[in-house]
């Protein structure tokens, strides 16, 4: 097969780090595969190994065709319904009547798109075409066009099973399990020396959580920072190493109150330095709670923390609906800053506990996370999709 896949972000994204794992096991099974993002082609560099074709939007709609049998795609994989995707699409597809569009959803784009816009879904609708337009942009999904172009998909994949109930229900339909990279995420022992250098007191209960800030979590991060807080009130040493960036204030004007807990690293790169500064940590942390967001969303964090061994605490949504409570991982009914206090401190008390729980996260990790399984999958639907639509000529 030829398959396209399509980036609504360059590949510097969360996003594109899975799209990369899968296009590298299709290539290794035999197939063609392209990645085209809108722009940003030199972001390339930022995953550890691209075995694809990497190209922008634009290079794709000059020509000529970057398949090696110079013949259009079999399938095209839209990541997302976001604008920067369908623009694309709405140009591109005309004319190629081989080619079955399948489109990915990895959020609750609705909720993301009214999050970020600050207005609900009903209020969006009624403005006007040009200043919809305009308020959407390109990052987001359009409250109008988004769903257009999911129902002209010949196939829906997701990374939860929970959104498929956001895609047409006539449609085929595959879940995609996530993975960690396994030349990178692996189980290791805690780097006490480094936790020295970077000044963690050796008694400090050490959390990690690498991750940006947006107006969708914003409330949930603050959840995460006030645990951290409420421990070392209560005589508890916690510190929080945390990478990312924060796209809005969370913390409030004066942060004071927990920033001293926190050591913020920024961006780092994923292979080489963010598996060892996660090695620093006692115990990895999802915060949030059931909702509209969390329920129909899978952190892309989660399978690298459940791959280091450590306790993974989070909420009782998404994952923590697949994991089972104290064997696999701590699972709570709403993880916020209380909630995430009380279970790190039952942790901190019973040590046999926390050992298991890390050995347990490991044997999750080992049972579930693969991409080179997850790309097998991925291939027989592409099979099926193309059968149900008729094969190319």
């Amino acid at each position: 097969m030829n398959i396209l896949f399509c980036l609504y972000g360059d590949f510097a994204s969360n996003s594109a780090q899975q799209v990369a794992h899968l296009a590298n096991q299709l290539k290794a099974r035999g197939h063609d595969c392209v990645v085209a993002v809108p722009t940003g082609l030199p972001s390339l560099n930022s995953l550890h190994r691209a075995d694809f074709t990497a190209t922008e939007f634009p290079a794709l709609l000059a020509g000529p065709v970057p398949f090696r049998n110079r013949e259009g795609p079999d399938i095209v994989h839209a990541w997302t319904t976001r604008e920067s995707i369908r623009r694309f699409l709405d140009q591109y597809l005309p004319g190629k009547t081989q080619a079955r569009l399948i489109v990915h959803l990895e959020d609750h784009e609705s909720f993301l798109t009214e999050a970020a816009l600050g207005a609900s879904t009903a209020a969006l609708g009624g403005l006007g075409e040009d200043e919809l337009d305009a308020r959407c942009g390109l990052a987001h999904t359009h409250p109008q066009r988004g769903p257009v172009l999911l129902r002209s998909a010949a196939g829906v994949t997701t990374i939860i099973d929970t959104l498929f109930a956001h895609g047409p229900a006539d449609l085929p339909k595959h879940f995609i399990w996530p993975a960690a990279d396994d030349a990178f995420f692996v189980a290791q022992p805690r780097r006490d020396n480094l936790r020295a250098d970077l000044g963690l007191p050796a008694d400090a209960l050490v959390l990690f959580y690498h991750g940006n800030t947006h107006a969708a979590n914003a409330r949930e991060m603050r959840s995460l920072y006030l645990a951290v807080a409420l421990l070392n009130r209560q005589g508890v040493p916690t510190r929080l190493i945390r990478c990312g960036h924060d796209a809005v204030p969370f913390l409030g004007e004066d942060d004071s109150w927990c920033r001293r807990w926190v050591l913020p690293l920024g961006h780092v790169q994923k292979q080489s330095q963010l598996p060892g500064l996660m090695s620093l940590a006692d115990a990895f942390v999802q915060p949030g709670a059931p909702g509209r967001f969390n329920d129909f969303r899978f952190p892309s964090k989660l399978p690298e923390f459940f791959s280091i061994g450590r306790p993974v605490i989070l909420p009782r949504a998404n994952l923590g609906l697949k994991v089972e409570h104290l064997r696999d991982a701590y699972v709570l009914d709403r993880a916020d800053g209380e909630s995430i206090a009380r279970a790190l401190v039952h942790l901190r008390g019973d040590p046999a506990l926390a050992t298991r729980l890390g050995e347990g996260a490991l044997a999750f990790a080992r049972r579930h996370f693969n991409w080179a399984e997850s790309a097998a999958r991925l291939e027989a639907f592409y099979a099926q999709v193309i059968g149900a639509n008729g094969r190319r000529k």
